[in-house]
């Protein structure tokens, strides 16, 4: 079969998303199916730039840089980017597929989905990740006004478009329940996935830093509203005098050069901070490390399982996560002994929980533990045979 993919990330972009598709394009293809990937690519010269793979082709298209810090900009381009998609689509005369699959975030892929079923008559699968604008509004970004509500047709509609729409916490079907009901039969748990990569070796070096000989928590990804980042600060504040726990900050994203100013102006020299390093060397730096760090925002209202939580668990990483209330992970980590996990901001709750459970832990065990979890929850293998048994 031939699945046409459309997505808003792929690699060389490094974030979760591109993750996601990169692995789940590979496993479809590892299933013996083709995949047909179009992706917004805002570096390219060219209007679209194809690639051909062994299961696989990759229609670029170039499009505004959607991912920019400056919010009008980022709107315009997320509104304007799927017309010059569909355009693509279009003029390349796409025509040969058995069924849709298709990422949000984005929300505006909508109206171009219409045209491919209308075109076809096949059926769709929606990737829903992050509800939006609902955590916009939970985490102070947005308010209920006319913007809100012009965001929530989108949302509506692409929901209406999809025959199945894959949520990755069973805590969300609340939201549906609440606000689309009338959806609720379309709905199913589809959980994050990842492949175990070949460990690259990195450049970086932990005992040639302020980290040398320290027990590192590491924290791995986007600095935005959505992750509350100060609750990774509060953490390495309340360990400031305590010279055994070092604290290494990986990413990129809105809030990270005002968190990176914080660290310096209240001289946490306990923190180390690192501008986004590539997926395939993360692996050889966790290694460096004892601890994976989550963070999300306490007002969040819906629940995701960050990628990050899966990295640290294939790489053998015990997780320490501070999320929202009635988030999924909390009963994920704490049942299954892969860390500790709790829904509110207590640093000296923490500080005796974490002396407690270092103090206890078989770490050759508990590493085999977040191994084999991943592996057995988290495959790609598992989610592309879930999604494609929509079109079977």
């Amino acid at each position: 079969m031939i699945f046409l993919l459309i997505a808003d990330s792929f690699p060389p972009v490094m974030n979760s998303a591109a993750i996601l598709i990169e692995d789940l394009v590979h496993q479809i293809g590892e299933n013996g199916d083709h995949t047909l990937l179009i992706v917004p690519n805002n570096s390219i010269f060219h209007k679209t730039k194809i690639i051909f793979g062994i299961n696989r082709t990759i229609l670029s298209v170039r499009t505004f840089n959607a991912k920019s810090y400056n919010l009008p900009y980022r709107f315009f381009s997320e509104l304007f980017n799927p017309f010059l998609i569909l355009l693509a689509i279009i003029l390349n005369k796409i025509e040969n597929y058995d069924g849709i699959i298709w990422y949000s975030p984005s929300i505006f892929f909508g109206f171009v989905i219409h045209f491919l079923k209308f075109k076809k008559k096949v059926k769709s699968y929606l990737i829903l990740r992050d509800i939006f604008p609902q955590w916009a509004v939970d985490t102070g970004v947005m308010k209920k006004n006319i913007i809100y509500y012009f965001f929530k047709f989108f949302e509506s509609y692409q929901y209406k478009l999809a025959d199945r729409i894959g949520i990755q916490s069973i805590s969300n079907i609340s939201y549906f329940k609440k606000n689309y009901l009338e959806h609720l039969k379309k709905i199913e748990v589809l959980n994050n996935w990842m492949h175990k990569r070949k460990p690259i070796k990195t450049k970086i070096n932990l005992n040639k830093t302020i980290l040398k000989g320290k027990f590192v928590f590491v924290y791995a990804g986007n600095f935005g509203k959505s992750q509350q980042v100060e609750n990774l600060l509060n953490i390495a504040s309340f360990f400031k005098e305590n010279k055994k726990f070092g604290f290494l900050f990986i990413g990129n994203g809105s809030e990270f050069d005002r968190i990176k100013d914080i660290v310096k102006c209240n001289l946490l020299t306990n923190i180390l901070m690192l501008n986004q390093v590539p997926a395939c060397e993360l692996i050889s730096l966790y290694k460096q490390c004892n601890f994976g760090l989550i963070t999300l925002n306490l007002r969040h209202s819906t629940h995701n399982t960050p990628g990050k939580f899966i990295s640290y668990l294939l790489s053998g990483l015990p997780t320490i996560a501070i999320v929202n209330k009635g988030n999924d992970l909390i009963e994920i980590i704490n049942r299954n002994n892969l860390g500790i996990a709790y829904s509110f901001k207590n640093t000296r709750f923490l500080e005796k929980k974490l002396l407690k459970f270092i103090g206890s832990i078989n770490k050759k065990k508990l590493v085999s533990n977040c191994i084999n979890f991943a592996n057995k929850n988290y495959s790609p293998k598992k989610a592309a045979n879930q999604i494609i048994n929509l079109f079977r």
